[in-house]
C-alpha cells in the first residue's frame, strides 16, 4: 500500500476472495497505519481456492468512507471463468444505475444518442448495483458492456 501524501495514513483493508457470482470464499481484514510517503506491505492472508475461478475484490476505508476499492484477476482474463452479467443500465435523474447479475470485469457505459461524462465509465463491479453520476452531456439513451461481451 503506497501513501504518497505528506500525512500519516490510517484506515482499514478489506481483502474478499469471491466467486463469479459474487459468493464470499475468502475474507479478511486489516487496520493499517502508513506514514507519509511510504510504503507498507499488507499481512499475506492464506486463501485457499481455485484461480480461474475466484477473483480478489479490495477496499480501503478510512473515516467511514470508501476511498479506494477494486478487484483483481488471479488468471488471464481469457481463463478466468466469466459469467454473463446480464448487465442493464437505467437513469434515474442525473444518475445511472448500471445493474449486474454476477462479477462483472471492464463494466464501459458510452452514450448512444449523444455525449456523457459520468464519474467513472470504466470499472470492474460484484452482483449487485453501481450508481454513477451524470456529470454533462446530453445522452438519453446509453449502452453497456464488459469483458464477457468481448469474449462471445
Amino acid at each position: 500500500m503506497t501513501n504518497d501524501t505528506r500525512n500519516e495514513f490510517s484506515g482499514l483493508v478489506v481483502a474478499t476472495v469471491r466467486d463469479a457470482q459474487g459468493n464470499v470464499l475468502a475474507s479478511s481484514e486489516q487496520q493499517v497505519k502508513v506514514p507519509a510517503l511510504s510504503v507498507l506491505w499488507t499481512q499475506e492472508q492464506p486463501f485457499d481456492f481455485d484461480p480461474f475461478a475466484a477473483h480478489l475484490q479490495y477496499v480501503l476505508i478510512a473515516d467511514e468512507r470508501v476511498v479506494s476499492q477494486g478487484c483483481a484477476l488471479f488468471a488471464p482474463p481469457k481463463h478466468y471463468a466469466l459469467q454473463d452479467p446480464a448487465l442493464t443500465v437505467r437513469r434515474e435523474g442525473n444518475d445511472l444505475i448500471v445493474t449486474a447479475s454476477a462479477f462483472a470485469k471492464g463494466v464501459m457505459i458510452e452514450g448512444i444518442d449523444g455525449d456523457v461524462i459520468l464519474s467513472d465509465n470504466a470499472f470492474d463491479m460484484e452482483r449487485g448495483e453501481v450508481r454513477l453520476q451524470i456529470l454533462s452531456g446530453n445522452a438519453t439513451e446509453f449502452a453497456v458492456t464488459s469483458v464477457f461481451d468481448l469474449m462471445k
